[in-house]
């Protein structure tokens, strides 16, 4: 085999052993991360789960929730404020399994004009709207 090619050989499985170990070495990093992350977690479950026997000892005891919070006490964390969950795309490659932020609640402007498309013609009131210039009920509601 020609001297040229023997050295282009060497010298092209250098830099491929060189990248193999630059992408061991990232994994292994990042291995070690997520399991520091593991760890964290769980020392926070378990200090929210301490968290959460204390305040309902402190609320059994007879101190309110109120007055706990004039202590500057946080109230226990609850399963609704986690992070906002991701949930898949909707357009694009579902293959890919890709994923991205719930996004909030939209919230919709109120409209001078009854939004009257869905119910026949008949102008209809989210729930939480007040209403205003409506006929009284005739519950007496």
């Amino acid at each position: 085999m020609d001297e040229s090619i023997t050295n282009a050989r060497d010298a092209a499985r250098k830099l491929l052993e060189a990248q193999m170990q630059a992408r061991l070495e990232a994994v292994e990093a990042l291995v070690a991360s997520q399991d520091a992350e593991d760890a964290l977690l769980a020392q926070l479950a378990e200090v929210r789960a301490q968290h959460q026997r204390e305040w309902a000892e402190a609320e059994r005891l007879g101190w309110s929730r109120q007055e706990l919070r004039r202590l500057k006490l946080r109230p226990p964390h609850t399963t609704a404020e986690r992070a906002p969950r991701l949930r898949r795309s909707r357009g694009g490659d579902s293959a890919s399994g890709a994923t991205t932020p719930a996004a909030p609640p939209a919230t919709a402007k109120p409209s001078a004009e009854p939004d009257t498309s869905a119910s026949g013609g008949m102008p209809t009131v989210s729930p939480g709207t007040p209403m205003t210039d409506a006929a009284p009920s005739p519950l007496g509601v």
